[in-house]
């Protein structure tokens, strides 16, 4: 059985957002993964009113390799704000930043994510973090690491057979061309949706396959 597939779009202003959405429905995304960390909040409004495919939201800072300046009460508002939109599905926010405000102001499903862009953890810390993910009551939990050795690989495998609980409402995933393997078997772990690209010139994370590079393994391996 497939999965949900998430296509991300990166854009500066209002009139390239609506062609990127165009574009994402053009692909059959089942969502579109709107990074808005580039975005003033009323071009970010103008993109969503638009979009024919539901959103899910982001407002990243360098932490998450984004480009978001501002400070937690600013982030607050403005993901605030766009979780009133009906194309809205989903607000994806680093889940350390949680509290009652966050959870109090916004308004759709959260995706709680965790990312650690220089290694994977051994196993006991990283489910560790899944149970401090897990008392902020997300939808969903996204937990995406670095694989640089075989046992990185093995630990995320390994994290999923721990968090069967999880199924269908945590995303897991190896960044880099090691960890290629998480993405591609993301049906196999009933994962909550995945994430892949318009074409290879907008990836948004190490390892991202395009859409069509991940339909044609998932063919190949005959999931689905």
């Amino acid at each position: 059985m497939l999965i949900p597939i998430a296509i991300p779009i990166k854009p500066q202003i209002a009139s390239e957002g609506i062609r990127l959405t165009q574009k994402v429905a053009e692909h059959g995304g089942d969502f579109c993964e709107l990074w808005c960390d580039q975005l003033k909040l009323e071009d970010a409004i103008t993109i969503a009113k638009a979009s024919d495919v539901p959103l899910i939201i982001n407002l990243k800072d360098e932490t998450e390799q984004g480009t978001f300046k501002g400070s937690i009460s600013e982030k607050l508002n403005y993901l605030a704000r766009l979780s009133e939109l009906p194309q809205v599905s989903y607000v994806d926010i680093r889940f350390d930043l949680l509290d009652d405000a966050f959870l109090s102001a916004i308004k759709k499903p959260i995706i709680a994510s965790y990312h650690d862009f220089e290694r994977t953890k051994p196993l006991p810390e990283l489910l560790d973090i899944v149970d401090k993910m897990a008392l902020t009551k997300p939808a969903i939990i996204k937990l995406s690491t670095t694989i640089q050795y075989e046992i990185d690989l093995i630990n995320l495998f390994q994290l999923q057979l721990r968090t069967a609980n999880w199924r269908k409402r945590r995303i897991v995933i190896g960044m880099g061309d090691k960890g290629v393997a998480t993405r591609v078997m993301s049906p196999l772990f009933e994962h909550a949706l995945t994430f892949a690209s318009l074409d290879s010139t907008t990836t948004t994370a190490p390892g991202q396959l395009t859409v069509s590079e991940l339909r044609r393994e998932w063919e190949t391996l005959r999931f689905g």
